[in-house]
């Protein structure tokens, strides 16, 4: 049952809501092999994140209210069937993480990869 929860993340069939979130990576550019002559850089995208509204708004009081009243988070304008939450403060692996415990109470070991449970 807990993975049949968590396998609801990210998954637009039966979904109606979308978290917008910025997921940030660190590239470094090293010149040669001189030590510390390299810059990083980072990169930052737009990520999305499926979910279903009722099941998340089942498992938190938060998300009952959020769905259910206007939110500064939630976007309404939308030529499509998804509800869009905009999620400023938090980065793309937070609001994974986050909304992956709400739905499953379960958080896999620190060495999980999210990008590659989310691409499964």
């Amino acid at each position: 049952m807990v993975a049949a929860m968590a396998a609801l993340i990210d998954v637009p069939n039966g979904a109606d809501v979308r978290f917008v979130c910025l997921e940030h990576e660190i590239e470094s550019e090293s010149e040669g092999e001189v030590e510390g002559g390299g810059e990083e850089k980072m990169r930052s995208r737009k990520r999305v994140i499926y979910a279903n509204s009722q099941v998340l708004a089942s498992r938190s009081q938060y998300f009952q209210d959020l769905f259910a009243t206007a939110f500064v988070e939630t976007t309404q304008v939308s030529t499509d069937r998804f509800k869009t939450v905009v999620v400023e403060s938090a980065d793309f692996n937070t609001v994974y993480w986050m909304l992956r415990y709400v739905l499953a109470i379960f958080i896999f070991h620190k060495s999980s990869q999210p990008q590659l449970l989310v691409h499964q």
